[in-house]
């Protein structure tokens, strides 16, 4: 094992797993990605870190300036951490419904300050006239930065179908900011078109199936509009999961493969899993985990097992 310079040196090259006891007999094989082995504990590790350094390497922020964000969760954490190690001082505009105690507590513990608004319309609307106000702020908008979607396509997709091999036959992810997604389609579809790509897309909020628009009950998957940097994305098939089924998998994956992971995770797997049953037994699908279960833990969800 390397000794690392810096813990940034760690981002990225995550392990994937077989799920051996949720994939039926006679599907597909369905390896998850898990992106809980980043530091941070997210795949969003991958963007915050990606976004600061284009944002560095093109001049728009440099040492002694403020790094902003709408966030609530995984990059609110991981735009912590990357700047800790970078001596940035760092703002996120929070949606008050939206915050969770253990991303708050860890956010902070890494040096990060708040400031609390109605929603996250808002929480945008506050961090852009912060920058507005004072030069010296730099906003990562992760919802519209190319560099967000382009770190997951030079390394995550890259991952994928070096780790998977040539019987890699599907890829399933869900999207927030649609980086991950984004950035593994257009991989996959410039370098191997024949990969299914799927979406995997929470119920009640249809923003690429279409159909009547409402709010999805998943944390952490599906905004109300459509990112920017999902316009164009090549989707193959997209696939509606429930809040319940979501949650049923997550159960699954921790009580029969001893996988703790977070919401939209389960969201992923078990669309994985349905994908799965598609295919057979030699072909791999690939489902991209993003985060683990411990910072979701006062969440239902998973129902503790009684003694």
């Amino acid at each position: 094992m390397p000794v690392f310079n810096s813990i940034l040196d760690m981002i990225g090259n995550t392990p994937m797993v077989r799920l051996n006891r949720i994939v039926p007999e006679g599907a597909g094989t369905v390896y998850a990605k898990l992106e809980q082995f980043n530091p941070s504990g997210s795949v969003k590790a991958r963007a915050a870190y990606a976004m600061i350094t284009a944002a560095e390497e093109a001049g728009k922020l440099k040492p002694g300036m403020v790094l902003a964000e709408a966030t609530s969760g995984n990059l609110g954490l991981a735009v912590s951490m990357v700047g800790a190690v970078k001596g940035y001082r760092v703002v996120l505009f929070v949606e008050e419904n939206d915050r969770i105690d253990v991303f708050m507590k860890s956010s902070r513990s890494l040096g990060a300050e708040m400031v609390f608004t109605e929603n996250f319309e808002m929480a945008v609307h506050l961090a852009a006239q912060f920058a507005k106000d004072d030069p010296n702020v730099f906003v990562l908008s992760q919802f519209t930065n190319p560099a967000n979607p382009r770190i997951h396509a030079e390394t995550t997709a890259r991952e994928i179908v070096r780790d998977a091999g040539p019987r890699l036959r599907a890829f399933v992810a869900s999207f927030g900011s649609g980086g991950t997604f984004t950035g593994v389609s257009s991989y996959l579809k410039a370098h191997h078109p024949d990969v299914e790509v799927v979406l995997a897309e929470p119920e009640g909020a249809p923003l690429f199936s279409g159909g009547p628009m409402g709010c999805s009950k998943i944390h952490g998957v599906g905004p109300t509009f459509k990112p920017a940097i999902m316009e164009g994305v090549q989707i193959d098939t997209i696939v509606s999961v429930s809040l319940e089924s979501a949650d049923a998998t997550r159960a699954r994956l921790a009580r029969e493969e001893g996988i703790f992971v977070g919401p939209s995770s389960g969201a992923i797997a078990s669309v994985a899993v349905s994908v799965a049953a598609r295919y057979k037994p030699d072909d791999i699908i690939v489902a991209v985990l993003p985060d683990d279960g411990n910072r979701y833990i006062n969440f239902a969800g998973i129902p503790e097992v009684q003694s």
